[in-house]
């Protein structure tokens, strides 16, 4: 098993967890209480962009950013960001993603499902964020 240092993570200490979509499932407020109780993550160590704000998102800011470490996919319109399928998109192209893509899909049908507080928990144990926090202890 390699062993993984700060200096292997291509993003800054301070980059954040990016939430797209996902709205109906939980509120910011029990996002924040979440991230807290079980990772001691802050309110400023996430942004979320809502349902209703991914048409006017920009998924090729993610390209390359050293801002965010770890990116949260829940359910979110067809058509978001100027692209027809932007999860397929994530998938389709992994490589040109600097952050970690988590795409929340249920696990019976394979589509994408709102944020909850179970598998917004099961995402951050897997996110990078979470293993920098780690290496920091």
């Amino acid at each position: 098993i390699k062993s993984i240092s700060a200096s292997d993570l291509n993003f800054r200490r301070d980059a954040k967890i990016l939430i797209l979509g996902g709205d109906g499932g939980i509120r910011e407020k029990d996002i924040t209480f979440t991230l807290k109780k079980q990772f001691g993550l802050d309110s400023e160590s996430y942004q979320w962009i809502r349902y209703d704000e991914m048409k006017n998102f920009n998924y090729q800011t993610l390209q390359g950013t050293s801002s965010y470490c770890d990116v949260i996919v829940g359910c979110i319109p067809h058509k978001s960001g100027g692209v027809d399928n932007l999860i397929a998109e994530f998938e389709n192209h992994r490589e040109y993603y600097t952050p970690k893509i988590h795409i929340l899909r249920d696990p019976n049908t394979e589509q994408p499902v709102q944020l909850t507080k179970t598998n917004l928990i099961e995402a951050v144990k897997e996110s990078n964020k979470v293993k920098l926090a780690n290496l920091n202890k």
